[in-house]
């Protein structure tokens, strides 16, 4: 548990720092995950048949109700979490690897998923925002992480030999 700890509190500031902020030498790469959101959203959207008229990053829905795509939208943070906490964890290198993979996947259908429930609430009601973006969203998705890391460390366990007892 110490070595996760060491590790975790080492990687974590490391990969906003290369990553996330402004500054970051990697950032081109968060602003193409937010674009790519910005674009897939925008297509759930014309296939959900959601009215709604897109200038820039922001989406105005025919109620007066709006959603900015920020940098905050894409999923990255979470993202950046999860695989600190994956290359924390003890494990053989190709099961991280893996689901390293697997869950960038699924992080981001998650994602698209949240905002599209959140567009689709704040389509109904103007006033949804409060409990759909920042309650059944942050905290449903953050949930939706820990399970995800829950379900890499359920199967990255080493199985147990079954030893027999001496008489």
């Amino acid at each position: 548990m110490k070595r996760f700890s060491i590790h975790f509190s080492i990687l974590v500031p490391l990969f906003f720092l290369l990553f996330y902020f402004p500054f970051s030498p990697l950032y081109s790469l968060n602003s193409l995950q937010t674009a790519m959101t910005g674009t897939a959203l925008q297509k759930i959207l014309l296939w959900s048949s959601v009215p709604f008229v897109q200038e820039g990053s922001t989406i105005v829905f025919q109620n007066g109700s709006f959603l900015v795509i920020t940098d905050a939208c894409n999923a990255m943070a979470a993202y950046l979490l999860f695989a600190a906490a994956l290359l924390s964890y003890p494990s053989r290198n190709r099961s991280v690897l893996l689901w390293l993979v697997f869950g960038y996947i699924a992080i981001i259908l998650a994602n698209m998923l949240r905002l599209a429930g959140v567009s689709a609430a704040m389509h109904l009601d103007p006033y949804a925002y409060g409990w759909a973006h920042d309650i059944a969203g942050h905290y449903g998705f953050g949930l939706f992480v820990l399970a995800l890391y829950a379900g890499f460390v359920y199967r990255c366990q080493e199985p147990k030999l079954l030893t027999k007892a001496s008489s």
